[in-house]
């Protein structure tokens, strides 16, 4: 690492930001269409069926890697927090522990969700005619849960110690992979869902040991900390701490996940039709978000290493920048999205039925692109809070947003119907922004510092 990667230094704040989010983004548009071929390959290839299958596993699926992301997210603020105080042998120590208790709760989360994910698929009403397929394609996924956790565990290495560019050509080898292993398992040897999760989990594979050993020689300049034997590569205290920053951001993330499953319990009332269409259009959505969700990760990161700086200014001005950044981004994509929802949509199914289920996407992507720029604003001020390590305010908030989100949903419904599952996303997403906000100009979140002990004082930095 060099200093191009501490954001602790330099006056052109959004330069640095962009530039850090830039491969993130990149990165994240390459994961979508990593998630996308699934879905594109079933429904051109496989028929409705085969579509609306992957849908309804999605918000359980979903569940797993909103654990993933939660305890990536606890990891990233240790060792980000360490980097940026200087002490390398504790940022050392830290990233092998991280990874070494990753691996192990991965494990064992892929052995329950083998047993489990067939009587929640029956709990939320899933289709008689879609529901072996929606089993079969969640049980081989659980199977190499493993490598998606520690996939996930190393990209936030890589952000924490302030490079965002490795994940990115890793990830593009993953989608390479991954798109070609989709039309052979599913086009030659007629696999159908299970060609497009072995192809998943295959592909996660690779990617996560090319990832690893990029990641053991870019480690190289940190010191190897001073205990000898299984001590030096793990520390019971620092997972505990990783843990327990983990555990509200797991919850916060899962609890999108479980109000996902809820919401899916309705669709999935509409029948094969709706439930086809809304797999579409989140998928489009999803793309919408990128930029967002890049600029939010590159503000929990700048906010970690100057929060592990004593650089709470340079903070405050980061916000600034990362507000602005993400209005820009988020109005440019979703104006364009907009225009062209109904040909995007188009692309993941054809065949009999196919236009019905494009007319329901499209506008339901159009109406839910308007509002992206209300996630945009939340994820700067979520993610700059969880950089701060106030993880538990920021599950508060999200677990109270999508509360608010349900019940808007259930009000909804008998007047709008199917449009109330997507007529409640901007009355979540305006409700934290607001909350978030207030906790931000708080300053209540500077008590939940991870390694500095003392109080800031503004008015002495430089």
């Amino acid at each position: 690492m060099n200093q191009r990667n501490d954001m602790t230094r330099g006056d052109h704040i959004m330069k640095q930001l962009f530039f850090f989010m830039l491969p993130m983004l990149l990165g994240n548009i390459f994961q979508q269409f990593y998630n996308i071929a699934d879905t594109v390959i079933v429904g051109n290839w496989v028929g409705a069926d085969a579509l609306a299958a992957v849908g309804a596993s999605s918000p359980i699926f979903f569940l797993f890697v909103a654990a993933a992301n939660g305890m990536s997210a606890g990891g990233g603020v240790v060792i980000g927090q360490y980097f940026g105080a200087g002490d390398h042998k504790r940022c050392r120590k830290s990233i092998t522990t991280f990874l070494i208790f990753e691996g192990v709760v991965a494990t064992a989360l892929g052995i329950v969700g083998i047993f489990i994910c067939k009587p929640i698929l029956q709990m939320i009403n899933t289709p008689a005619n879609i529901i072996d397929g929606a089993n079969t394609y969640l049980c081989i996924y659980m199977g190499g849960l493993a490598f998606n956790f520690l996939y996930f565990a190393l990209s936030a290495v890589y952000r924490a110690l302030g490079d965002s560019k490795p994940p990115l050509y890793f990830l593009i080898i993953c989608t390479i992979l991954n798109i070609v292993l989709d039309l052979v398992f599913v086009i030659n040897f007629g696999w159908g869902v299970a060609g497009v999760a072995i192809a998943t989990i295959i592909s996660q594979t690779v990617c996560c040991v090319i990832s690893w050993i990029v990641l053991y020689k870019k480690i190289a300049f940190l010191e190897q900390p001073d205990e000898t034997g299984w001590a030096r590569y793990y520390n019971n205290e620092m997972a505990m701490k990783m843990f327990k920053l983990a555990i509200p951001s797991t919850i916060q993330m899962s609890s999108v996940s479980l109000v996902g499953i809820m919401m899916q319990g309705i669709i999935n009332n509409y029948g094969t039709a709706y439930i086809a269409a809304y797999t579409a259009a989140n998928k489009v959505d999803n793309i919408t978000f990128m930029p967002a969700m890049s600029i939010g990760v590159a503000m929990s990161a700048f906010t970690a290493q100057n929060i592990g700086a004593g650089k709470i200014k340079r903070v405050r001005e980061g916000v600034k920048m990362g507000n602005l950044l993400s209005l820009i981004f988020c109005l440019s994509v979703s104006a364009v999205v907009f225009l062209l929802g109904p040909t995007i949509v188009s692309w993941f199914i054809s065949g009999e039925g196919s236009q019905q289920i494009i007319d329901i996407g499209s506008v339901m992507v159009r109406f839910i692109v308007t509002f992206t720029f209300l996630s945009g604003l939340r994820n700067v001020y979520e993610n700059t809070l969880k950089g701060a390590g106030d993880m538990n305010m920021v599950m508060f908030i999200t677990i109270a947003g999508m509360v608010v989100r349900y019940l808007a949903a259930l009000v909804m419904m008998k007047p709008f119907g199917f449009a109330a599952v997507y007529y409640s996303i901007p009355v979540a997403a305006l409700f934290e922004v607001l909350a978030s906000f207030w906790r931000w100009k708080t300053d209540k979140w500077k008590r939940t510092i991870v390694v500095r002990e003392a109080e800031f004082d503004e008015s002495l930095e430089v």
